[in-house]
């Protein structure tokens, strides 16, 4: 019992330092930090003038920057994030963390796997999306609706995630085999994705208006180590 309560304390001040350190980060050193503070700095205005298909233009997360512009400065509402993205990590891992060195093994990997780093310090609507869409798989048992259609709401591109994940549930229900599985999605989610993009550049997302899409790797190799990720998955 008291290895037991040893374990937790100490995995519990691993958290809150871990937390403490990823707030301190200064958000000069992140690229698109300059665009969550202009975002904040003007959500009362992006948010009254959404104007048709409001739902591309992620409303929620617009709503969430006006209300926390009316308690904090609007240069400090990303780091609101951070803590937000981090916290939920770290109950995340202490949730499923059987052991103190599980747990360290995962801190690590929080801060050296770039998709895992990326998704804490600098791509941070996508951070508090994929957190929400987390909480509600390994938390919630039902009433997770609500909260999942939410998520496209704060980022959309969890209207492909969405999409995937249901598919997923509905072939749980009649395929046995999770290879079975993962091959489907994933052929499904290249037609997908091709089909989408087609019309989010027809309704206008403005996300496609973005330099990285023009200057994004397109050689092949990080979707083909994403797709075997999934399968392994």
């Amino acid at each position: 019992m008291y290895k037991k309560v040893f374990v937790s304390l100490n995995m519990l001040l691993l958290s809150i330092c871990y937390v403490a350190l990823s707030i301190s980060f200064p958000s000069k050193w992140f690229r698109d930090r300059e665009n969550y503070e202009i975002i904040a700095k003007y959500s009362n205005y992006f948010f009254y003038n959404l104007g048709d298909l409001s739902f591309t233009k992620e409303p929620v997360f617009l709503f969430i920057n006006y209300l926390l512009t009316k308690i904090t400065l609007f240069t400090n509402v990303p780091y609101f994030y951070v803590f937000f993205i981090t916290s939920m990590m770290m109950f995340f891992l202490y949730k499923r963390s059987d052991s103190l060195l599980l747990f360290l093994l995962g801190l690590i990997a929080l801060f050296i796997i770039p998709f895992t780093f990326h998704m804490q310090f600098v791509v941070l609507r996508q951070g508090i999306a994929t957190v929400l869409f987390i909480y509600a798989i390994v938390c919630l048992k039902s009433n997770k609706t609500v909260l999942m259609l939410m998520l496209p709401l704060i980022h959309a591109s969890f209207f492909f995630v969405l999409v995937l994940y249901y598919s997923y549930v509905f072939l749980k229900k009649y395929v046995s085999n999770i290879l079975v599985i993962s091959a489907i999605i994933s052929i499904f989610s290249v037609v997908l994705f091709g089909v989408i993009l087609g019309v989010a550049e027809y309704i206008g997302f403005y996300q496609l208006s973005y330099q990285d899409v023009l200057t994004i790797d397109s050689s092949g190799k990080a979707f083909v180590f994403n797709i075997l990720i999934l399968v392994f998955l």
